[in-house]
């Protein structure tokens, strides 16, 4: 493996390690990043590395792991297939970090007093012993203050970041999983991997499952179980199924997880012990349904209903009805099947009809020819 020193030809694989001088680029949903690094060794000549990271800050310690390419406009780049970041453990990486702009209360002049101050201990300093930082010219208790709390926060957002980063979860991925739980990420994704399927749009079991396995949860745990039924009804919910007769979902689940029916049928008696299942009855079957999709039909039931008890009389005769088909023929230059035809009386006389079809059967001509007599 070739030293970080030395700059091979373009393609192989590499490491390269130094500290970040400069971020060019980063892009906080993706983690596509472009640094300018100063690979350890005696070279002063900074190198372009491109990856991908969650987050990156000026003097960060980096280790790379990828190949050399030559850019026809850049010359030699390191493109980086793997990227370790750490906090800086020089005191000019520890000045440039402080100065970046990262904490609150913190710019260069300030970085260069307290680094001046207290050298290697400055960190632990700001976070244990933060009334220190009074010793230096210009930081009062409110900016020292600041600067903790902002520190506190930086740092729990770091370590949830590279916690998610360590277990194979992308940039994009990791920023959302924080967004949604912020400083509570590292313990959902502990506790219950498979709750980002549920809670996050875009991670779907397979993704979480991923995590889980990563993370060391076994395959026959209550958790994996639970979200593979839970995925059972969505991937049903996917194909217009709005509900599963239970042996059904019983075997698909069992199928997905390559999991016992006993442990199945556990797992789904506590998903509708805690309403996240509903089970019903369908033509005398029991079957299963998403809470949230029951609702939706109960509440389209009860709109119908209503609609059709509505009081009033419907007052158009037939006669009338017929003379206002043949005039909605003629202004729309076109003649309807008799079906259709039927199909607009009947619209005449109920309060509430629906029209079903596939493609090309003639609806759209069929609710046009109803708005015009309306």
């Amino acid at each position: 493996m070739m030293s970080a020193t030395q700059q091979p030809a373009p393609g192989g694989d590499a490491t390269l390690r130094g500290v970040v001088e400069r971020v060019t680029f980063h892009s906080d949903d993706s983690g596509y990043c472009i640094l300018k690094v100063l690979p350890e060794g005696r070279s002063r000549q900074v190198v372009t590395v491109i990856g991908n990271a969650p987050h990156v800050v000026p003097g960060e310690q980096l280790e790379a792991v990828g190949a050399w390419e030559r850019n026809r406009d850049y010359g030699d780049q390191f493109k980086a297939a793997q990227l370790t970041l750490k906090r800086p453990d020089t005191l000019d990486g520890l000045e440039r970090y402080l100065g970046s702009g990262l904490i609150d209360g913190i710019g260069p002049a300030y970085a260069k007093r307290i680094i001046a101050k207290f050298g290697a201990e400055t960190l632990q300093i700001i976070e244990h012993e933060s009334a220190r930082l009074e010793q230096v010219e210009g930081i009062g208790s409110k900016r020292r203050q600041e600067i903790r709390a902002s520190w506190m926060k930086q740092k729990a957002v770091h370590a949830i970041m590279l916690f998610l980063h360590r277990h194979g979860i992308s940039p994009a991925r990791a920023l959302r999983i924080y967004k949604t739980y912020g400083d509570q990420a590292e313990s959902v994704l502990k506790a219950n991997p498979y709750q980002l399927a549920t809670d996050i749009h875009g991670i779907g079991f397979k993704t979480a499952a991923q995590i889980a396995a990563q993370g060391g949860l076994a395959r026959d745990a209550p958790q994996r179980v639970k979200a593979g039924v839970l995925h059972t009804m969505a991937q049903a919910a996917g194909r217009r199924d709005t509900c599963l007769p239970r042996a059904l979902a019983l075997e698909h689940a069992a199928h997905l997880l390559e999991a016992a029916p006993d442990a199945v049928e556990q797992a789904l008696e506590a998903l509708l012990a805690a309403s996240e299942l509903v089970s019903a009855r369908l033509e005398g079957e029991p079957v299963l349904a998403l809470p949230h999709l029951r609702g939706a039909e109960e509440s389209i039931a009860r709109h119908l209903r209503a609609l059709v008890d509505a009081p009033g009389e419907l007052s158009m005769s037939d006669e009338a009805v017929d003379r206002a088909i043949a005039e909605a023929e003629a202004a729309q230059k076109l003649q309807l099947a008799e079906s259709q035809r039927r199909a607009v009386r009947e619209a005449m006389r109920q309060r509430v009809l629906i029209i079903t079809g596939g493609p090309g059967v003639g609806k759209t001509t069929l609710v046009r020819t109803i708005l015009r007599i309306h």
